[in-house]
């Protein structure tokens, strides 16, 4: 865990007041081990999933902008940002439990 960076595993940016959130260390390997790409996208959905079941008031403020090979997703409102990578920094190094909220999280439909 990157102790500096209070977003990790993103990184924020901000231009024109408008915050993106961003990850480019896909995991790729977990998500293919479970018939995904793991590709930006997947990421997109797995992370929409898992706020519509835990922080679904959060979702009108986000805008995704996810490419293959990046996760983003935007709002002007910091604070939800922050949401999200506080759900999600305690999954992303632990190998079990991140694999578990795929298999949960990142299906279709």
């Amino acid at each position: 865990m990157d102790q500096d960076n209070q977003y990790y595993p993103f990184t924020l940016s901000n231009h024109e007041k408008i915050f993106s959130l961003l990850l480019t260390d896909l995991k790729w390997d977990l998500f293919e081990k479970n018939s995904f790409l793991g590709n930006g996208h997947d990421w997109n959905r797995f992370i929409e999933n898992l706020l519509r079941d835990k922080l679904p008031n959060i979702l009108p403020n986000l805008e995704f902008d996810s490419e293959a090979d990046m996760f983003c997703v935007r709002s002007e409102d910091k604070s939800q940002l922050e949401k999200i990578a506080t759900l999600i920094a305690p999954l992303y190094d632990n190998e079990s439990a991140l694999e578990a909220h795929i298999v949960k999280y990142a299906q279709y439909g």
